[in-house]
């Protein structure tokens, strides 16, 4: 049931994200936002599947911001 409630919020973020934002292409902010509701909701409901979601989503903000401030290169990597 946790996992659905993920995918769920997961799905409702990223809709918000096609709504709200649809030219700046600056998706880290999505993800940034998805590791703040999944942190709440892994303390609140002491969750180790919701923590596990909230690393998995704290990674994927920091490639995406990343990538955000090399404009979408690979000059991160030089």
């Amino acid at each position: 049931m946790m996992l659905i409630g993920v995918f769920g919020t997961a799905a409702c973020i990223g809709f918000m994200g096609k709504v709200l934002d649809k030219d700046t292409m600056h998706y880290s902010l999505l993800f940034l936002l998805s590791v703040a509701i999944y942190g709440i909701l892994a303390v609140k409901l002491d969750s180790k599947l919701i923590w596990t979601f909230m690393l998995l989503a704290l990674g994927v903000w920091f490639a995406t911001e990343t990538a955000y401030h090399s404009n979408w290169g690979f000059k991160f990597w030089e």
